[in-house]
C-alpha cells in the first residue's frame, strides 16, 4: 500500500490560507529546548547522525521514531526500540495524533508534538483570469492565487455560492490546472439529489 502525503491546508480565522503541520519540541532530557519542524514525508528521531532530529540521551534508540505527516495528523511510529515510546503513561508501537501530545522517548527524553499553522505565501496573481473565470478585485485576485496553490494538489476544494456566481467554471478552471486534468469532469448538482 502506497502512502500519501499531504499538506493539510486550513482557513483560520483571518480568511488566511494557512498549512497544518506539527512542531517537536523536547521539553526535557539533556536535550530540553531543541524543536524540529515537521515537513512532507517521513521524519527521523534518534540519537545517530542521520535522523532529521538528533538526540543525545544514552537512553534513547539510534533510530527511535519515525513521524510521517498524514491527512488526519501525525503517525508516530517506535521502531521496535530498547526503552520504548509512552504517550500518555503507555508505551506504544504506533499511534496517530491529531493534536497537542506529550511523548517520553526512553528514560529522561520528554517532547511535546504540537500543532502549528504556518500562513502560506500566495504570490500576487498577475492577470484577470483563472481558466474562463475573469475577475481584477482584489479578492477574486486572492482567490486565484489561492486556487492556484491548491489545484496540482490533491486537497479537496469545497466551493460555495450562490446560484451564477461561477462555481462550476472556478471547479473547472481548477481541474484543468490538476493532475488530473486528462480525466474526466464531471458535475455534481447536489440541490438536485
Amino acid at each position: 500500500m502506497s502512502q500519501v502525503h499531504t499538506q493539510l491546508l486550513t482557513d483560520d480565522a483571518s480568511g488566511l490560507l494557512v498549512e497544518r503541520t506539527f512542531r517537536l519540541r523536547v521539553v526535557s532530557g539533556p536535550d530540553q529546548g531543541k524543536e524540529h519542524v515537521l515537513d512532507e514525508g517521513t521524519t527521523m528521531v534518534g540519537t545517530h547522525a542521520d535522523n532529521d532530529l538528533v538526540l543525545t540521551d544514552a537512553t534513547v534508540s539510534r533510530y527511535h521514531l519515525e513521524i510521517r505527516v498524514r491527512r488526519d495528523g501525525i503517525e508516530i511510529r517506535d521502531l521496535d526500540t530498547t526503552n520504548g515510546t509512552k504517550h500518555g503513561g503507555a508505551k506504544v508501537g504506533q499511534v496517530v495524533l491529531t493534536g497537542q501530545a506529550r511523548l517520553r522517548l526512553g528514560k529522561h527524553t520528554e517532547m511535546d508534538v504540537e500543532p502549528i499553522d504556518i500562513n502560506v505565501d500566495l504570490e500576487n496573481w498577475h492577470g484577470d483570469r483563472f481558466g474562463d473565470v475573469l475577475g481584477t478585485t482584489p479578492p477574486m485576485q486572492r482567490l486565484f492565487a489561492q486556487l492556484s496553490k491548491a489545484a496540482p494538489t490533491e486537497a479537496t476544494i469545497l466551493l460555495q455560492g450562490e446560484t451564477g456566481t461561477g462555481k462550476e467554471a472556478i471547479a473547472e478552471a481548477v481541474h484543468q490546472k490538476s493532475r488530473r486534468a486528462k480525466g474526466p469532469f464531471v458535475v455534481v448538482d447536489c440541490g438536485s439529489i
